[in-house]
């Protein structure tokens, strides 16, 4: 519940909010843990927060939708750093941009 509260936060993150989380969860009635388990959870570290919450993630993994390119870019050729072999090395290309008003 911590972590789906926190929006689903790597374990350094969940950690350091933890002392703002819990006791704002408690005061608003939806968590309810005693004292004990309390001070476990506020003693955690990271990693073992991490490791408890690995197959957690694994069972709510999202995968992300597939990047759409739009057609225009996909019919522009952009040449990159990558290009080697053109331009000749020793040419050199540059484009001059004034920003300012022209009156």
């Amino acid at each position: 519940m911590l972590w789906e509260a926190s929006d689903r936060v790597c374990g350094k993150r969940l950690k350091a909010l933890l002392p703002i989380l819990l006791p704002a969860l408690e005061r608003n009635g939806h968590l309810n843990l005693e004292t004990e388990i309390r001070c476990k959870i506020l003693s955690m570290s990271a990693a073992t927060i991490d490791r408890l919450l690995k197959m957690l993630r694994r069972t709510t993994l999202t995968r992300k939708p597939p990047k759409v390119v739009p057609e225009l870019r996909l019919r522009i050729k952009i040449r990159t750093f990558a290009d080697w072999n053109q331009p000749l090395p020793g040419s050199m290309e540059m484009d001059l941009v004034a920003h300012c008003e022209v009156i």
